[in-house]
């Protein structure tokens, strides 16, 4: 599955989601699939000892190693949007899909949205869902319209047979970060979760994801590099200045700028966050605490410029890395 906005030109970073099994719950095509990806960077990081070496490669961007797997060796692409509209043209075939049909009509319906900047993902995606275990996850494409989605979500309840997810929908996800992100802490968490969007079909959660068409990614590919200052996580109290890109991924997030608690003479100006756990919660002018992985960016076409950032979603920061707000 690839990860986020920033790719490179002739590969895809991605992380292995599921994979053969015949034991597996995931069904497709006669083959029976397992999944080995359960949320968190951990869960990503595991995930790489199953791929071949030939796709771990040392990223000059990111300036870690990252799975990268080259277009040449993509034998077959899922795409959500076409996927989406196989649905809505052939009529649904169980009732995971009936309910991908009435995600898409509210959108539609009460926030103007065309069906064409929608796709279904997960795995329904792949036809490989369950309906009595698999949840509905929707992407919509473009800034326009994945704000449009986040600023008027609540107007998607005017449909009858959908309800905003409630805190106790959220059980099992908030005890996964509890014990995943230690010291985050269980306020921290639930005040994350109360600005969690997510509707609900009786018990049936339904993620939308923004998603930004190519031309309109913040940060071209290659346009930057990052080399990790020190390993040890740092923390900083700020204000966020810019959430634009926020709601995407990776969530990008301006401040003013902010000196980190234990590295003297350096001032972060951005926080960039690959943690999925904290995407589209944050807002400009919130105040907020960021523990994370500093990051110099330098700027090839510019040798003279350079910034300071924090990273939440890093493999050496695993377990450890959170934003909250104070």
């Amino acid at each position: 599955m690839a990860i986020g906005h920033i790719q490179p030109p002739n590969r895809v970073i991605c992380f292995l989601k599921y994979v053969p099994d015949p034991f597996g719950l995931w069904y497709s095509d006669g083959v029976r699939f397992r999944r080995v990806f359960n949320g968190g960077v951990s869960s990503v990081v595991a995930g790489m000892a199953d791929l071949p070496r030939s796709y771990l490669l040392m990223d000059e961007h990111f300036g870690t190693v990252l799975p990268e797997v080259p277009h040449s060796n993509v034998m077959r692409q899922f795409s959500p949007e076409e996927r989406l509209n196989e649905i809505l043209q052939e009529g649904p075939k169980d009732t995971l899909e009936e309910v991908v049909v009435l995600v898409a009509e509210a959108v539609h319906d009460y926030l103007r949205i065309d069906p064409k900047h929608l796709g279904v993902t997960g795995s329904i995606v792949w036809r490989g869902h369950n309906p009595s275990f698999s949840d509905v996850n929707i992407n919509v494409y473009g800034f326009n319209n994945g704000w449009c989605v986040h600023d008027m979500f609540e107007s998607l309840t005017n449909h009858p047979e959908f309800s905003l997810c409630r805190m106790s929908d959220w059980s099992q996800s908030i005890n996964r970060l509890k014990n995943r992100i230690s010291a985050l802490g269980d306020s921290a968490i639930i005040r994350l979760f109360e600005r969690r969007l997510a509707l609900c079909h009786k018990r049936l959660r339904i993620a939308i994801t923004p998603v930004l068409f190519p031309q309109e990614a913040p940060i071209r590919y290659g346009s930057e590099s990052y080399e990790t200052v020190t390993h040890d996580v740092v923390s900083a109290k700020m204000t966020i200045t810019d959430a634009s890109y926020g709601i995407f991924i990776p969530s990008i997030l301006t401040c003013e700028p902010t000196p980190v608690s234990t590295v003297s003479n350096i001032e972060i100006t951005r926080v960039m966050i690959y943690d999925g756990a904290f995407r589209g919660l944050f807002r400009s002018g919130d105040k907020v605490e960021v523990v994370g992985t500093l990051q110099r960016v330098t700027f090839p076409e510019d040798e003279n410029r350079h910034e300071y950032q924090l990273m939440l979603g890093t493999q050496a920061g695993a377990g450890r890395e959170f934003i909250r707000l104070l």
